[in-house]
């Protein structure tokens, strides 16, 4: 057990060389050994300043709760670089090259009574370590993720340089670039159902391998770069499929997918499950992050799997499963966002208590999960008080939303849904006249111009990724996008320079 007088050490990563993530989470656990990570910023591709021509960085940061002083940390985090294959430090120019990891300590405070808050430390000079870094205030790509560590820093003079974030994946280093300043459209999230029985598309033509194959191809096809496997329905009232026929379902659609689109070549694969057991094998064969519509909710297990497993997680709001959640519906006028934020940003922490870096976490509202229609509108016309509420004071976390085909849209539908009035208070987002119209895609597919419309919006409150049954319906985004940017396009603030085009 650490004495009561603990240091509180902030301390930027960087790479550009090698399996930069792969060594980034090799770091974190080392770091277990010498104290307890407290955060994580967000994770960013960045410009190399002072030798341009190098590979771009990857650039985090993190706090660590040592009792290590830091001279002693400082013997640690060298020791771990070694370990890690850096190399002894260079001169001249090379100083600022290549190198496989970088561990600075750029800012030390110390609590030498338990309770009591940290406060920053006197400044350090000595020949081995200067605290604050001695270029911290010209550098953005540690000034940004410092300030997602709550670090508000007077006289910064960041030089020019792109600094985007992003979400990584192994075992490549593939990223998608997230919580972008400039108007773009979101990354598409193609769903494909192995049910029978999912509200707008179940059928048992689902289940055979090479048909969900060629309705993958489809969604790629229409644009879709991540593909949502799911093995369970979670419509309203929907019964469990236990976790073995699950697994049977979308294991082999999984291993069939990653031959046809191999790592590497911009296609992702998500499982949709809510069970550790089905997302464990689902990596196994391929998958590349988790869909999970509990937050980690419905299986202890969840969170620490994602963690284990270093990928991605989808982390959404919903209460109760989805057997009850309609009956636990129920929020204080326009109070939607504020409370599905704070909720939800209890199971962000959860996550990362679990060891789920934050550059590691999408989030998303659960439009139709324990939610009426008119709830769901608030969400839509609230994103940004529920980006601000979940994010809990560290880094922007990357939003996903899921408008596609819900009964949220009936109500702006022609004479086709016979729905001419808007949706009062207490009617419900999900459910379906029958149960019969509800799963004939025919009846589904009428929502895909009101979807449409959900994505434009979305598009306009830079969600990251949006969630559909037919990607076509993006291109109306795609428009509004190209159109907003090219004639009343924002300036960057300070901190949040425009997204680059040229990082790899």
């Amino acid at each position: 057990m650490m004495p009561s007088g603990l240091y509180r050490a902030t301390i930027a990563l960087g790479a550009n060389v090698g399996p930069k993530l792969q060594r980034f989470h090799q770091a974190l656990a080392m770091l277990g050994t010498v104290g307890r990570v407290e955060r994580t910023s967000a994770l960013y591709v960045t410009e190399p300043l002072y030798m341009r021509e190098q590979p771009a960085f990857y650039n985090a940061a993190l706090t660590l709760i040592t009792d290590r002083a830091p001279a002693q940390l400082l013997g640690a985090l060298q020791q771990m670089e070694r370990e890690l294959g850096r190399e002894g430090e260079a001169v001249g120019a090379l100083r600022y090259g290549p190198r496989p990891i970088d561990l600075d300590i750029v800012w030390y405070e110390q609590r030498r009574k338990p309770h009591e808050p940290f406060q920053r430390m006197e400044p350090l000079h000595t020949a081995a370590l200067q605290v604050p870094h001695a270029k911290l205030f010209e550098r953005e790509f540690v000034l940004r993720p410092m300030r997602d560590l709550g670090h508000a820093l007077q006289a910064e003079r960041p030089q020019p340089g792109v600094v985007q974030q992003v979400l990584p994946f192994l075992p490549d280093d593939s990223y998608l670039e997230v919580c972008r300043p400039s108007l773009r459209e979101p990354h598409i999230m193609g769903i494909l159902n192995i049910t029978p029985d999912s509200f707008s598309d179940g059928s048992e033509r689902n289940l055979l391998v090479t048909n969900a194959v060629a309705a993958a191809e489809r969604l790629v096809r229409d644009g879709a770069t991540v593909l949502d496997v799911g093995g369970q329905s979670t419509r309203p009232g929907a019964a469990p499929v236990p976790p073995e026929q699950e697994e049977a379902r979308v294991v082999p659609v999984i291993r069939a997918l990653r031959e046809v689109y191999p790592r590497g070549r911009g296609i992702f694969i998500s499982v949709d499950t809510f069970s550790a057991r089905v997302a464990r094998a689902a990596l196994t064969v391929g998958a590349d992050l988790i869909n999970d519509v509990s937050a980690g909710g419905m299986d202890a297990d969840m969170l620490r799997t994602a963690a284990e497993q270093v990928v991605p997680i989808v982390l959404m709001h919903m209460r109760g499963n989805p057997k009850t959640m309609m009956d636990l519906a129920e929020y204080d006028t326009d109070q939607v966002a504020c409370t599905v934020a704070a909720e939800l940003a209890e199971r962000v922490a959860a996550a990362e208590r679990a060891g789920i870096p934050r550059w590691h976490i999408i989030v998303d509202p659960g439009l139709g999960f324990a939610k009426h229609a008119h709830h769901c509108l608030e969400l839509l016309r609230d994103v940004e008080t529920f980006r601000q509420g979940v994010q809990a004071g560290g880094s922007m976390l990357p939003l996903l939303m899921g408008p596609s085909r819900k009964r949220l849209l009936a109500q702006f539908c022609g004479p086709r849904q016979a729905v001419h009035a808007p949706i009062s208070p207490g009617t419900p987002a999900a459910t379906t006249p029958s149960s019969t119209a509800a799963r004939d895609p025919d009846a589904s597919t009428e929502r895909d111009f009101a979807t449409a419309g959900a994505v434009a919006w979305a598009t306009l409150q830079r969600v990251d990724f949006v969630r559909v049954h037919r990607p076509a319906v993006c291109d109306a985004a795609r428009l509004v996008a190209h159109l907003r940017s090219s004639t009343n396009a924002p300036a960057a603030s300070a901190d949040q320079p425009a997204a680059p085009s040229h990082l790899p």
